[in-house]
This record gives C-alpha cells, sequence and structure tokens, in this order.
C-alpha cells in the first residue's frame, strides 16, 4: 500500500513538473516592438508630448497594438545643441515594458542652418530689405517683448530632473496594481574620469504587493550603457543606465533612466 503511495506521489509530481514547465516556456517575457516614422522630424523645446507620440507605434507579438501605453520617459539634449535624445516606453498586458530611443534635430539648428545659406539677392536688395526689416523691428519692439514675456510666464520651463521624475511617475501610474515600482534618488549625476560608479547607490525604493525591497533589490536589471558595456568612467561622455526589476510572480517594474555624464 505505502508503494502504490509512493508511486502516485512520483506521477503526480511528474505531471506538475510538466505542466509547470509548459506554462514557464509559454510566458510572455518579450516586449512590444517601438517603431518610430522616417518623416524627419525635428523637436522643439517646450513639444507637448502628444505631437511627439504622433506616428510611434508599439507592436507586441501576442496582444497586437499596444501604442496606447506608450509614454516618452526622458528627454535630452546632446552637448552641441544639434539635437535630441527621447527615450519611449511602452509595455504589454504581461507587463513587459520596452524602451527605444529616438534621436531628432532640434528645430533652432534646422533653422539656423537653412539661414547659414548664401544669399541670391543682390548688395542693393539685401540692402534695401534691412532696412525696411530695421524699422519694422524698431516698431514693433515694444509689443513682441511684451507679448515673448507673457508666453515665457504661460509656459514655464521645467527643470530637467523634474521633467525625468514626472515621466517616471507616469509610467508607474500605467502599472498593472500587483507589478513593482522602482524609483531612482536622482535621474542625471555626473562623475569625474577615472571615478567610482555604484548601480545599486542611486535606487531610492523598491515596492511590490507582495515581495520585500530586499527580496526586489536582488532582481535588479540593469541595461542600456551598462549592459552593453559602453559605460566607462575612464572615457568622458554622456552615458543612459536602464534600471527595472521583476518580482517573484514574474510580473515586470517600470523603466527608469540614469543620466550619467563623464568628466
Amino acid at each position: 500500500m505505502r508503494r502504490k503511495i509512493c508511486i502516485i506521489l512520483t506521477a503526480v509530481s511528474g505531471v506538475l513538473a510538466v505542466v509547470i514547465l509548459i506554462l514557464a516556456l509559454s510566458a510572455d517575457r518579450k516586449g512590444p516592438l517601438i517603431t518610430f516614422p522616417d518623416d524627419g522630424s525635428s523637436y522643439a523645446d517646450g513639444e507637448a508630448d502628444s505631437a511627439l507620440l504622433e506616428s510611434v507605434t508599439a507592436i507586441d507579438k501576442r496582444d497586437g497594438d499596444v501604442t496606447g501605453t506608450l509614454r516618452i520617459v526622458s528627454v535630452r539634449k546632446s552637448d552641441d545643441g544639434a539635437s535630441a535624445s527621447l527615450v519611449y516606453a511602452a509595455k504589454d498586458d504581461a507587463g513587459n515594458v520596452t524602451t527605444k530611443t529616438r534621436v531628432m534635430p532640434l528645430a533652432g539648428a534646422a533653422e539656423n542652418a537653412g539661414t547659414a545659406a548664401p544669399e541670391t539677392q543682390s548688395q542693393g536688395a539685401a540692402a534695401e530689405s534691412a532696412a525696411s526689416e530695421a524699422a519694422q523691428s524698431e516698431a514693433e519692439t515694444a509689443s513682441a517683448s511684451s507679448a515673448a514675456t507673457d508666453e515665457d510666464a504661460a509656459t514655464p520651463t521645467l527643470e530637467p530632473e523634474t521633467q525625468a521624475e514626472q515621466a517616471d511617475e507616469a509610467v508607474r501610474n500605467t502599472l498593472a496594481a500587483d507589478a513593482p515600482r522602482l524609483y531612482l534618488k536622482v535621474h542625471y549625476v555626473t562623475i569625474p574620469v577615472g571615478g567610482k560608479f555604484s548601480y545599486m547607490s542611486y535606487i531610492s525604493q523598491l515596492t511590490d504587493d507582495k515581495d520585500s525591497s530586499a527580496t526586489l533589490s536582488q532582481r535588479i536589471n540593469v541595461g542600456g550603457a551598462a549592459h552593453s558595456g559602453r559605460l566607462d568612467t575612464s572615457t568622458p561622455g554622456n552615458y543612459d543606465v536602464e534600471y527595472s526589476c521583476d518580482d517573484s510572480d514574474g510580473h515586470k517594474s517600470n523603466v527608469a533612466i540614469l543620466h550619467v555624464t563623464v568628466q
């Protein structure tokens, strides 16, 4: 009798193991594919997210079109002021998050390049045009200055750190209630050439409906420049480090980006 019970328990264990293996292999662990339009768009300071999300798509292999989950996580201008790097994020129904960087020329830089082209006007026509423009400019200076002041007061520019934290919070708000949340202490940091970089020291908080912070800290995923090996503290430059984690149930957290400048 005891032998039969052992055989039955062994068979049941084997069946359970097979079921667990099948579930694990069939689990959705791949995030959606983000695609940007090839339309030569440029980025303007203060441009609305709705405009920057236009024509950008996120397609998941299992869930189909998840474009509605797209968010802009961060915006960072290049050192030469010629372009901006925008990080987009999207997630599928399983909580898998994908991030992708889009590099766009700055609208102002493009306009400056256009005005730098050789003029085809004759010297006489150019002088006449300049005189006319100067007179018009003088007449409109007071009203234009007042309008610009009012506009600036109405649309204040947020600091990059504030923008990044607000973008992170927007992404966290899209997560399911049982998904973990990851918070960074800061999103922009500068370290000297040759200095030490500790990944964990920039994480402020890890929360989950079940797992403790200690458990989640063992399940941190580091990507971007850190994962590719491009983060080199001996070489000056700008590096983006991506942080995320998953809990013991396999739920994915938001992806937070730390912008590291080595100089």
